[in-house]
């Protein structure tokens, strides 16, 4: 099925990518690094100085026990859930406890083709609470959350 966003010119999308790829915004895309998935959401945490990475976290549909066995890292998720904003397909887990690494152009080429891929954005509270989960998670290194801008 197209999609409206087909019928703009590509300046107008560039645009649209450069204004939406933000600490906060969800993403559904194709991804090949998560077995059994063709699509998987995730949402920007930040940009690496260089602006060359950008910094995403998984959102999972559950926590599992057998990735995340301890108490400590089930704590490294923050719920997300399913309203009128339709960020998410269903309530959901942010992963908070690793910060996955992208290529910043690929993300930005991927959105310029396919604006839909971007659901929308979290509100200031909700990626003030990612934020802090991320800085405290003992899971990340501080080298890597600086990276990010995570401070």
């Amino acid at each position: 099925m197209p999609f409206l966003s087909d019928a703009f010119p590509e300046d107008l999308r560039k645009q649209y990518a450069e204004r939406n790829l933000k600490i906060g915004t969800i993403l559904r895309v194709p991804v090949t690094d998560v077995p059994g998935r063709d699509f998987k959401f995730y949402v920007v945490v930040g940009y690496s100085n260089d602006k060359i990475a950008l910094g995403v976290l998984y959102i999972n549909s559950v926590i599992n026990p057998n990735v995340f066995p301890t108490e400590e890292l089930r704590r490294l998720h923050v719920p997300i859930k399913l309203d009128h904003r339709k960020l998410v397909d269903k309530d959901c887990y942010i992963d908070c406890s690793k910060i996955y690494e992208k290529e910043a152009e690929h993300i930005n080429d991927l959105v310029i083709s396919n604006p839909e891929y971007v659901r929308g954005q979290l509100d200031e509270r909700e990626t003030g609470t990612i934020l802090s989960t991320i800085y405290s998670a003992k899971t990340i290194s501080r080298i890597y959350k600086r990276r990010f801008g995570i401070e």
